[in-house]
């Protein structure tokens, strides 16, 4: 439902509410005319309640990025990049270009990206 329901049946249940003020004074049956004005006011007050439900977002978290560490075995070489498909922890990927040695992945961890507006 669009946003500019509300005020709009905000509007019709004061409408509302004042002609079944005004039809009271005016009747000899009070008790037909409050029975009206409780049915009344409970179906304009589910109508509002479903209209600001239906106009609520949940909310949304941001997505992780992650990150994969690539280690060495025979020196101290250690690289981070961005995790590919089929990366997993102790996956051998072959050998170094700094010393030979064998490379592999020693982990993979997800790093929350911040919120805008903080620092």
């Amino acid at each position: 439902m669009a946003r500019s329901l509300i005020p709009t049946l905000a509007a019709a249940s004061a409408a509302l509410a004042l002609v079944l003020v005004a039809l009271s004074l005016t009747t000899r049956h009070v008790g037909a005319v409050v029975s009206l004005l409780f049915f009344l006011t409970l179906v304009v007050a589910s109508a509002g309640l479903i209209a600001m439900a239906a106009q609520r977002k949940p909310p949304t978290r941001p997505t992780p990025s992650v990150v994969t560490v690539v280690s060495c075995l025979n020196c101290e070489y250690r690289e981070e990049r961005e995790y590919r498909a089929g990366a997993f922890v102790l996956k051998k990927l072959g050998s170094g270009a700094k010393c030979g040695g064998e490379l592999f992945i020693s982990a993979i961890y997800a790093v929350a990206k911040a919120r805008e507006g903080q620092a």
